[in-house]
C-alpha cells in the first residue's frame, strides 16, 4: 500500500518567537553582550558619542585625573589628581626647606648630590603619569562610547597644537601621537626647571672637580629644550596637515 508522507504544521507564533528571538541574538552581538544579559553602564555609550574620548583627554591634559573624573573612574581619577596637587606641593616645599632638608638626609648618611638625583628621579616619573593619564583618558572614553571619528578644521587643530603640543592631535583622534608632543612638552619645561629653579647645578658643579660632567649636562638640557622646541612647531604643523586631509577626503 502506498506510503503517505507526514505534515507538520508550525504554529505562526513560533515562527514570531523564532524570528523574535534572532533579531535580539544579533543586537545582543553588536553590543558584545550575552543575550541573557543587559549592558552595564560603563558600556552604554554617552549622548555625545564618540566625541567624550576627545572631552576626556583634553580635561586629562590640563588637570591630571580630570578626564579620568569625566569617564566616572573616580577613584583613579582622584588618585592622579591627588599625586600631581602632592607633587607640586612637595617641590615647592623642597625648594623652600632645601638647607633643612640636606642636614635631615646627612643624618642617614645620603649626600647633597643622591638626594638631588632622587628628587628629580621622582619627578620625571610624575611627568610620565602626566603623559599616560591622557592616553589612558582617551581610550577608556573611546572604548565606552565608540571610536572618535576626528575633527576637519584645520585652523582649529593647528591653534589648539599651539596652545599645548598635542592637543591638536586629540582633536584629529590620534592619541598616540598626542602623547609623544605632549611629553616633549613636558620635557623641556622639566629641564628648564631642574636648570634654574632647583639646586641641581650648583650641586653639580660642587661634586664635578673637572667641570667635564656639568658642560656635558649642560650640552644635553640644550639640545632638550631645542627638540622640544621643534617638536612644538611640528605639533602644529602635523595638526593642520592631518585636519585638512581628512576634510578633503571627506
Amino acid at each position: 500500500m502506498p506510503v503517505q508522507d507526514e505534515v507538520y504544521t508550525i504554529p505562526e507564533e513560533d515562527v514570531l518567537a523564532s524570528l523574535k528571538l534572532e533579531a535580539e541574538s544579533r543586537k545582543a552581538l553588536r553590543a558584545r553582550v550575552r543575550p541573557d544579559r543587559t549592558p552595564s553602564p560603563t558600556l552604554r555609550p554617552r549622548e555625545s558619542g564618540g566625541a567624550s574620548a576627545f572631552s576626556a583627554s583634553t580635561l586629562s591634559l590640563f588637570i591630571c585625573g580630570g578626564g579620568q573624573l569625566y569617564n566616572q573612574q573616580g577613584k583613579l581619577g582622584v588618585l592622579m589628581l591627588l599625586t600631581q596637587i602632592f607633587a607640586a606641593a612637595a617641590n615647592w616645599a623642597i625648594i623652600q626647606l632645601w638647607p633643612s632638608l640636606v642636614e635631615m638626609a646627612g643624618l642617614f648618611g645620603v649626600t647633597e648630590w643622591r638626594l638631588v638625583q632622587g628628587i628629580a628621579a621622582a619627578d620625571f616619573l610624575v611627568i610620565v603619569l602626566m603623559a599616560a593619564n591622557v592616553y589612558q583618558a582617551y581610550r577608556q572614553a573611546e572604548g565606552e562610547s565608540g571610536g572618535y571619528a576626528g575633527n576637519d578644521n584645520p585652523l582649529l587643530a593647528g591653534l589648539a597644537s599651539l596652545v599645548v603640543p598635542g592637543w591638536g592631535q586629540l582633536a584629529n583622534a590620534q592619541p598616540g601621537k598626542a602623547v609623544v608632543f605632549f611629553f616633549s612638552l613636558l620635557s623641556g619645561v622639566y629641564v628648564a626647571v631642574l636648570m634654574k629653579l632647583s639646586p641641581f647645578m650648583r650641586v653639580l658643579e660642587s661634586v664635578d672637580a673637572t667641570g667635564a660632567l656639568t658642560s656635558k649636562v649642560e650640552t644635553a638640557a640644550v639640545a632638550i629644550l631645542g627638540a622640544a622646541l621643534v617638536m612644538w612647531i611640528l605639533a602644529v604643523y602635523d595638526a593642520f596637515l592631518v585636519a585638512g586631509h581628512r576634510r578633503r577626503m571627506a
